[in-house]
């Protein structure tokens, strides 16, 4: 992994803990049944999503279709956040390797460095407790907003972040 993403691991944890904060402050009592780090196909923006089944119950209700669809969700953060601030980050570092051109081999190796670090700094918040002593029952995982590969990153991510009932619920969600 080049050092930009293994150093990002980092980065992507503390700015996510920040704002998971700051969500669980928002959410009072509720109880957070998912949480998402998405970004966008060219993985230059990262957003965290997090979602409450009172949310989701007074929205649609416990079985909608809306309850695995980051962009649907009750909770996320906001313009200022630590995620957006990194996002900023994100931005000039693709600009910056994309400035000399790279080809699809070197832009698909990047993207898939960039999953690795969200996947991993997800994996140390999840073993910090993040969400408290729920963390466990949290299924966590990584999306795309704008691409159609957005499921197979979802599940992949999902079956490295989550105990394995957890993901495979999360899996087998649409067949349902």
């Amino acid at each position: 992994m080049d050092q930009f993403y293994k150093d990002l691991v980092e980065k992507i944890r503390y700015a996510a803990e920040k704002d998971i904060q700051k969500i669980m402050g928002e959410t009072g009592g509720e109880k957070i049944y998912a949480a998402a780090l998405v970004t966008d196909s060219d993985c230059v923006t990262l957003f965290l999503a997090v979602n409450t089944l009172e949310y989701l119950k007074d929205n649609g209700g416990l079985e909608s279709e809306d309850r695995w669809l980051p962009d649907e969700w009750g909770y996320s953060d906001e313009s200022g956040s630590e995620l957006s601030k990194l996002s900023r980050l994100l931005f000039e570092h693709d600009r910056a390797i994309s400035s000399d051109g790279y080809t699809d081999e070197e832009w698909e190796q990047n993207r898939r460095q960039f999953f690795e670090a969200a996947v991993g700094a997800f994996v140390r918040l999840k073993a910090e407790n993040v969400f408290g002593e729920r963390t466990k029952e949290v299924t966590c995982f990584v999306s795309i907003s704008d691409d159609d590969r957005a499921e197979d990153v979802e599940n992949w991510s999902a079956q490295l972040l989550n105990t394995p009932e957890l993901a495979s619920a999360f899996v087998d969600r649409y067949q349902q």
